[in-house]
């Protein structure tokens, strides 16, 4: 339903208000019924159709009479200069089906045929163009239930709208239109930016017949199942695509073709491309250097460890957090000392953050190790990244309880040595209950 406020506004700036219909507005909000009774069926009167908004709200009015008295005026204002007021409030007329106080479906039926009258059905059409997406909506739906318009033009005006949802409902008619017109559907579907309606019509245009020459462009949609129908159907056509992704690559193209070729190969299991895809973990954009770590976990495995331990100081925020996300993919396992190491080599509160989180993954006290060693690392440091450090103790506090795993002898020994040293700092974060709890395991 479209906001009380903005439909006043939207009709305020068709139709001109009057005082004497401000005053009648006000009062159609006071809390007594009979001067609501009244205000209604004196906006009735006027014929002012930026009343409407207030007669559709009072038709669900808690008094009987007051009610009655609304849908007398809404019935008065259907006159064809107020058609257009009318189709702006449509989806508020829709909204009264939601309404319990009575039901309303009699007054919303007589609206629809006041306006697919064939006096007025073009400003209908014309509300399938509308800014507001509601407003779409409902014209787009109440004019391909009543077949207002051929199903192809319909369709091709349907796709052309802002409004997605009703874009979508437009794509699920073009497998009904006869092959001239649905090809002119597809053309405007297949270069939506709402993946389902591109990706429908692509469908449609493989179905019917789409040259391999189409097919190849598709290889670089900046949709992953996109990209994959494409690589199907060119190798159920006998094309090479492995060939296609190195040629791209070899030539130096837009750096989207590049970054969907480093995919296409990693995608396709291309480990004779190896050497190729590592050369881009240095390139200069990092839109590459994260796409490339991703193919060369998807070729390499466990393998690819060194890789992505070296883009943990990636000078991009997104690449470190995705070198990140494939450790945690892979599992690996760290023990304090070698987080630590990662963390003395950058000075990026990113790095820092991604180390945080993936020691999360590691035994709680090599965990809790690792957190003392930043911790004292960053104490001469009062800014965001030594608040990182100290929000990881914290959090290692609350989940103590999580895992009951002892401390070995060895982690033991290196907690106690690392206690001294930051004991200070622990009341600024609240710590006493972590020296509490040391304490009573004896540390």
């Amino acid at each position: 339903m479209i906001n009380y406020k903005d439909l006043v506004r939207r009709i305020s700036s068709i139709f001109p208000k009057t005082e004497e219909v401000d005053e009648l507005l006000e009062v159609s909000k006071s809390w007594d019924g009979r001067r609501r009774e009244a205000a209604v069926n004196q906006l009735g009167v006027l014929g002012d159709p930026v009343a409407l908004p207030m007669l559709i709200l009072r038709a669900n009015d808690w008094v009987p009479q007051v009610r009655h008295a609304a849908r007398r005026a809404i019935f008065r204002l259907r006159k064809a200069e107020n058609v257009e007021a009318f189709v702006e409030s449509l989806p508020s007329f829709y909204h009264l089906r939601k309404c319990r106080r009575e039901r309303h479906d009699t007054l919303i039926e007589d609206i629809e045929r006041f306006l697919l009258d064939s006096r007025y059905s073009e400003h209908l059409i014309q509300g399938i163009s509308n800014a507001n997406p509601y407003v779409q909506r409902a014209c787009f739906d109440l004019a391909l239930e009543n077949k207002l318009m051929p199903y192809s033009e319909l369709v091709v005006i349907g796709l052309k709208q802002t409004d997605v949802v009703t874009r979508s409902k437009a794509s699920d008619l073009i497998r009904s239109l006869e092959p001239s017109r649905r090809r002119m559907a597809t053309g405007i579907a297949i270069k939506d930016t709402y993946m389902p309606i591109r990706r429908e019509a692509f469908q449609i245009e493989i179905k019917y017949g789409l040259s391999t020459n189409i097919l190849e462009e598709f290889l670089y949609d900046k949709s992953v199942s996109i990209r994959e129908i494409a690589i199907k159907h060119l190798k159920l056509a006998g094309i090479d695509v492995i060939s296609l992704y190195r040629q791209t690559l070899s030539i130096n193209e837009s750096v989207r073709k590049q970054r969907y070729s480093i995919w296409g190969l990693g995608y396709l299991g291309d480990t004779s491309s190896e050497r190729t895809i590592k050369s881009y973990v240095a390139s200069e954009y990092p839109s590459l250097r994260k796409q490339t770590l991703t193919s060369l976990v998807n070729l390499l495995g466990d393998d690819a460890f060194d890789a992505l331990i070296s883009s943990l100081h990636d000078k991009s925020p997104a690449v470190c957090r995705e070198s990140a996300r494939l450790i945690l993919k892979l599992d690996i396992l760290f023990e304090a000392k070698e987080l630590l190491s990662v963390i003395q080599d950058s000075t990026s509160q990113h790095t820092l953050a991604a180390c945080i989180e993936l020691a999360k993954t590691s035994n709680k006290w090599e965990r809790l190790i690792f957190l003392l060693d930043i911790r004292k690392l960053l104490e001469s440091e009062k800014n965001a990244t030594a608040k990182l450090a100290g929000d990881a103790l914290i959090e290692w506090e609350y989940s103590y309880n999580r895992s009951q795993i002892m401390p070995t002898p060895t982690q033991i020994k290196e907690i106690k040595r690392r206690l001294p040293d930051i004991k200070g700092a622990f009341d600024g974060y609240g710590m006493r209950g972590l020296l509490f709890s040391l304490r009573a395991m004896g540390i």
